[in-house]
């Protein structure tokens, strides 16, 4: 490799040395995490794919109504007698030519042009039920697909809040682990000095070693949730990502009424439930007009040659009509059926939109209750830090024994950790309230 050749290399190689570090030390905001996952989720790529296979049942079922040319073509040797009803009653053929035997080789060709003109009771395939109902099939793929979508997002921010929350427990544990460590430096002092107990002593060092341990359950725990969210994500389960909730902002919620209408018109679930009751009033139309005639025009060239001198030839030009006069009651059967299959999809398009107004309802309560509590639990750990500071100032004047100091500060710990479980937990109703109205992003919950 020459000079030149070698500078590339390395100049490439320094490139993507660059490009990995800077995308190792990106943090990943709530947005960045949900848009790589959506690019690379397999899900949605295959509700892509039926999307793609719907629409080409659409064009198919669009094909049907289009005129078709047909060439029909054979060769061989024909050896007897005609065997038409009357070549065998009267010995003359169709054409009116007498029967008898006949042997030789045969070549023949014909185009044949059909153009649909009545079909399924319409016109031209105008508002053709099969056409229709395969276009509602469309569209129920692409409901399905916005569901799904929606389903990656509400998982990615499960996920990305739980990451978030893990990584403030662990912040809480070693802040409380530090306090633990002061107290038992301070009881070890104070056991030298026979101002404590042996016993006291001893449960400092428990308290000490619980402290401990519970710090290392979160920050395996977080091993866990980070391998969690990277595989939603699409990305390698073994390497860990920084990842802030920066850009998450809570905006004020608008009225429960007009969340309420705002899923009703936007869920993608019942968007796909009226394309299925659509469906199925396609499908009962289609069994109906199965009664009415199909007309189509018929047009035919064919030639044929005795591989010698005799060549025949034959256009045929008309309308076909085919009308239906008797079924024994079978279309009747099969509509009243499909009437059945179409009541039934109504009720549950009624049900569903009554089920999701109470998710809407239900999401909306939750969020006024977390916030309730969470002003609640400020103040709690206002009042628990007040009490844990007094209480260790008369402890260190021994004024009160250790275990209360202690447990002063355990207080102070688990009021922190429910504080800030309740904090992610308002931004996970958040996301739930997203999902019931379904929504694709945050601010489609503001006034």
């Amino acid at each position: 490799m020459n000079k030149s050749g070698l500078r590339a290399f390395f100049f490439f190689m320094i490139i993507l040395t660059a490009q990995g570090k800077a995308f190792g030390n990106d943090v990943w905001t709530l947005q960045s995490c949900i848009d790589y996952a959506l690019k690379n989720s397999p899900e949605l790529q295959s509700a892509e794919a039926k999307i793609k296979t719907s629409g080409h049942g659409l064009d198919y079922q669009k094909a049907l109504f289009l005129p078709r040319l047909d060439l029909n073509a054979s060769t061989g040797y024909l050896h007897g007698d005609p065997v038409s009803p009357i070549a065998i009653v009267r010995n003359i053929t169709d054409e009116g030519i007498k029967a008898g035997d006949s042997s030789g080789q045969y070549i023949s060709a014909g185009l044949t042009l059909t153009a649909p003109i009545i079909r399924e009771g319409a016109i031209f395939a105008k508002n053709a039920p099969s056409v229709n109902m395969a276009a509602q099939q469309v569209s129920v793929d692409k409901s399905s697909y916005a569901a799904k979508k929606n389903e990656v997002i509400f998982g990615i921010g499960n996920s990305f809040f739980s990451v978030l929350r893990n990584n403030e427990d662990i912040k809480a544990a070693e802040e409380h682990l530090k306090s633990l460590k002061h107290a038992h430096d301070t009881a070890k002092s104070k056991f030298r000095e026979g101002l404590l107990s042996k016993n006291d002593l001893l449960i400092s060092e428990v308290k000490l070693a619980s402290g401990e341990k519970e710090r290392l359950i979160f920050i395996n725990q977080a091993r866990l949730l980070m391998t969690d969210l990277t595989v939603k994500m699409g990305l390698d389960p073994t390497k860990s990502i920084p990842v802030s909730d920066g850009d998450f902002v809570l905006p004020e919620l608008n009225s429960v009424e007009r969340l309420i209408e705002t899923a009703i018109a936007g869920r993608f679930e019942i968007m796909a439930q009226e394309a299925r009751t659509a469906m199925a009033k396609e499908a009962l139309k289609l069994t109906e007009n199965q009664k009415y005639p199909t007309v189509d025009f018929v047009s035919s060239f064919a030639v044929a040659n005795d591989y010698g001198s005799r060549n025949n030839a034959l256009w045929i030009g008309g309308i076909q009509v085919n009308v239906p006069l008797f079924d024994f009651g079978g279309i009747k059967s099969k509509a009243e059926g499909q009437k059945m299959k179409v009541l039934d999809e109504e009720q549950y398009l009624v049900s569903l939109k009554r089920q999701i107004a109470q998710e809407v309802i239900t999401a909306y309560t939750n969020i006024q209750n977390i916030r309730a509590d969470i002003s609640l639990r400020e103040k709690i750990v206002e009042q628990s830090a007040e009490n844990a500071r007094l209480v260790r100032a008369q402890f260190n004047q021994n004024m009160v024994p250790l275990p209360l100091a202690l447990n002063a500060e355990y207080d102070l710990y688990q009021q922190k950790k429910a504080l800030v479980q309740s904090r992610y937990d308002l931004r996970n109703a958040y996301l739930n309230m997203v999902k019931s109205i379904g929504g694709s992003s945050i601010t489609s919950l503001q006034k």
